[in-house]
């Protein structure tokens, strides 16, 4: 009788996400962007300024939620139980996630932290103009 009102999980184990290492940390933007047009960003490169970096949808969805606010685990959860996929959430959606997000890291244009952490104030809108 009690488990009529306990939420039922409508996504996969996450297997690949349990043995992430860095699972409950949190991720942040830390580079400068701008929006180029209602649907693509552009980033600067931190490491070489004059390069700039567009995504596919699933890096930049990424990068714009990387805001410190939730640990990689909740991010996972929340994209699983957003209800935008066709047919249920796909089995790999943890791998896809981690992986992008690991690109992300490699750019150093992400960060882990241990803690919350809001990013910088010149990364965390995004730049009015070129």
């Amino acid at each position: 009788m009690f488990n009529l009102f306990k939420k039922k999980n409508k996504y996969p184990p996450f297997k690949v996400l349990g043995d992430y290492a860095h699972k409950d940390f949190y991720f942040v933007r830390c580079a400068s962007w701008m929006w180029m047009n209602h649907e693509h960003i552009v980033v600067w490169d931190p490491i070489n300024p004059l390069r700039h970096i567009t995504f596919d949808p699933w890096p930049q969805m990424i990068f714009l939620c990387a805001t410190g606010e939730k640990t990689v685990s909740e991010y996972v959860t929340y994209v699983a139980e957003q209800g935008i996929f066709d047919g249920g959430v796909p089995d790999k959606l943890d791998e896809t996630i981690l992986n992008e997000l690991q690109g992300l890291l490699g750019l150093k244009i992400v960060e882990l932290c241990t803690k919350r952490k809001r990013p910088d104030v010149e990364f965390d809108i995004a730049l009015e103009k070129l």
